[in-house]
């Protein structure tokens, strides 16, 4: 008996640092393979919208009391974060202006890789293979012909704080009531708040984690708990973003401001949110109804094969999908207008809904894992999870656009580094910068930050 629970407990050991290993490996690999997806922001540099005009503007004229600015409306706290980190960085490495859309773009691809691989930190119960897959699945989340507007850039980067979300409230319900682990989850989930206000639609499935302690009110005695402690201070340390965001205006005159289309609701609710993940060559043969079929069995093969606690946060990911994108189409109802969104002809704008495909890519592992984890042979459950990834590649690599030489703001714009040449030398001290991606975009500089020696060139 005593052999036995030893060579259980090395058993566990070696798997828990072949874990680790991966988990480095992909950490080290992983912003390769997200700057292979779209390397042009950083061959061919330059700011992007908002990542110039606003962030980094405002980073440079008043450093860290950025973090507190709104925008359109609301609090985008993690933004700012990124942006000043990429702006500390770049001052450290003694680099101007005119580098930083490079390193923005570094920090980009680092980021974007330690969100795809921060499963492996959280989710203990999936298994060695179902965390593998679930990186390869976010790896090669389709988003063709918009990888420009997400990769090598920040302005974009708030959609994916809903995924990072949902994962710290999976890892959260996996902690006990005393652990202080509970803090540092609601303190992550706050600042996913402070970046994107539709995170506040978690907060029932929080509420619901610590139902189970209000069983003390009944001997009028509260003992003191961690969770419900930290969900109690995650409430009322959201008031300013939820005030900023009640009371704001949050419209952008003439940006997918039009009238709502209905016929295109099943498309954009459903099969966008729902299904385009999985296979963009698939979402083109489906229709209304055939997107409400497939849904339908995706959503009952998750509650057929789950149990306990982990149906119910299938659940509840599926509704917080649903409503993410339902949310959107309401705030910016002109999206449905899109000829993009014309009988499933083409899966565009992938800024708004790749954050909804990878919450369902962590649904299908979860439940994935869970069916497979009922097979006692090891070998059978590793051909099963290697078959299904070598599918994954298949698609990706199969799929229209996502390896596309892509150099159009370029052509368009030019890169950062003509344009610092050409108003470098100059008469002019203040200028505009024209940035991508059209030229109805400019960026407020001056010498003094853009024409000092120039690293990265």
């Amino acid at each position: 008996m005593l052999l036995k629970n030893i060579k259980k407990m090395c058993s566990v050991k070696r798997q828990k640092t072949v874990e680790i290993v991966t988990f480095c490996l992909l950490l080290v690999l992983g912003p390769f393979f997200v700057f292979c997806r779209f390397k042009y922001n950083f061959l061919f540099p330059n700011f992007y919208a908002e990542d110039g005009k606003m962030f980094s503007r405002q980073i440079y004229d008043s450093g860290f009391t950025s973090f507190f600015k709104l925008f359109n409306g609301y609090y985008i706290l993690g933004l700012y974060a990124l942006t000043w980190l990429a702006e500390r960085l770049n001052h450290f490495l003694g680099f101007n202006l005119a580098d930083l859309p490079r390193t923005i773009s570094v920090v980009s691809y680092v980021f974007y890789s330690f969100v795809f691989n921060f499963h492996w930190l959280l989710l203990n119960r999936m298994s060695f293979a179902a965390k593998l897959l679930l990186s390869l699945m976010l790896f090669t989340v389709p988003l063709a012909p918009g990888q420009y507007e997400i990769f090598g850039i920040i302005g974009n980067t708030k959609w994916v704080f809903a995924y990072i979300a949902f994962l710290l409230v999976c890892w959260r319900a996996s902690l006990a009531e005393e652990d202080q682990k509970n803090w540092l989850a609601v303190l992550l989930i706050l600042i996913c708040f402070y970046t994107l206000p539709t995170v506040i639609f978690l907060y029932p499935i929080l509420f619901l984690d610590s139902m189970p302690l209000f069983r003390n009110f009944s001997r009028r005695k509260i003992s003191p708990n961690v969770k419900l402690s930290s969900f109690l201070a995650l409430c009322v340390l959201s008031i300013f973003q939820v005030w900023a965001t009640l009371f704001n205006d949050h419209s952008i005159k003439g940006y997918l401001d039009g009238m709502l289309n209905r016929t295109a609701l099943i498309e954009i609710v459903v099969a966008r949110t729902f299904l385009y993940g999985f296979s963009p060559q698939f979402y083109t043969k489906l229709n209304d109804f055939s997107a409400i079929v497939a849904t339908s069995l995706f959503f009952l093969l998750g509650l057929r094969t789950l149990r306990g606690s982990c149906r119910w946060y299938f659940v509840f990911g599926f509704l917080f999908c649903f409503i993410l994108s339902a949310a959107f189409v309401l705030n910016r109802p002109g999206i449905s207008q899109a000829p993009h969104f014309n009988n499933y002809t083409h899966g565009s704008y992938s800024r708004f809904f790749f954050a909804q495909n990878m919450i369902c890519f962590l649904l299908f592992v979860g439940v994935f894992d869970s069916a497979v984890g009922t097979i006692h042979n090891r070998l059978k459950r590793l051909c099963i999870f290697g078959t299904l990834g070598l599918c994954v590649l298949g698609t990706f690599f199969s799929a229209k656009g996502e390896w596309k030489y892509s150099n159009f703001m370029e052509e368009t714009i030019g890169n950062i580094y003509l344009h610092a040449s050409k108003m470098c030398s100059d008469s002019a001290e203040n200028f505009l910068l024209p940035i991508y991606p059209t030229s109805d975009w400019q960026m407020a500089s001056n010498k003094k930050e853009l024409c000092s020696k120039v690293r990265w060139e």
